[in-house]
């Protein structure tokens, strides 16, 4: 895993900066006023799917300005944004959101708005996976039954349970894989 350090008082003579900072304020604050959107909360965390939550030209707009900047190719549905009880936002980048039941975590930068600093933490090995991917998801639609569908048989299974030690690749596919199963699409199947 790599660390980049963007300091926003060193990028004053390049929009990236500011232009994200708005965006992601403007996205934290839709997601705050729209009262009922689909967040998943883990400890003193909210996770929101940007485009889930009605911020889709948003997402748009911060990939385009993700990729003009060239600091991760990615399209709206893959970003998802972290909020706590501070100043801080984490942008999220899960390549293929859309498309795989897991998708694991490429990119997360984290903005302090208050002091004006991100930083960008990459990863490569052993990234991160997300799980329950239904509760970032509107009920109803296809994507979430599916996911949710999913979820339910990985509970039934007692691959979601105690020791929680399964949030990273490697972990994953060894705790499959010592269970018995594998995952074949939005499905949990043996061997």
């Amino acid at each position: 895993m790599r660390r980049n350090a963007i300091h926003w008082g060193l990028l004053d003579e390049r929009p990236f900066a500011g232009r994200l900072t708005d965006l992601l304020a403007e996205c934290r604050d839709h997601i705050r006023g729209s009262g009922s959107v689909p967040m998943k909360h883990v400890g003193r965390s909210r996770y929101a799917h940007l485009v889930s939550a009605g911020c889709r030209e948003l997402a748009g707009q911060i990939a385009e300005l993700l990729s003009a900047f060239r600091v991760v190719d990615c399209v709206a549905s893959d970003l998802k944004l972290k909020q706590t009880d501070g100043p801080g936002l984490s942008l999220l980048v899960y390549s293929r959101f859309a498309e795989l039941a897991h998708p694991a975590l490429d990119l997360s930068l984290n903005v302090d708005l208050d002091q004006a600093r991100a930083s960008i933490r990459r990863y490569r090995r052993n990234r991160p996976v997300l799980h329950r991917k239904e509760l970032l998801l509107w009920p109803g639609t296809e994507e979430y039954e599916r996911a949710d569908r999913l979820t339910q048989a990985e509970v039934e299974a007692a691959l979601l349970g105690p020791p929680f030690d399964f949030g990273y690749e490697k972990q994953w596919q060894a705790r499959l894989a010592s269970a018995g199963f594998r995952v074949q699409g939005y499905e949990l199947r043996r061997g």
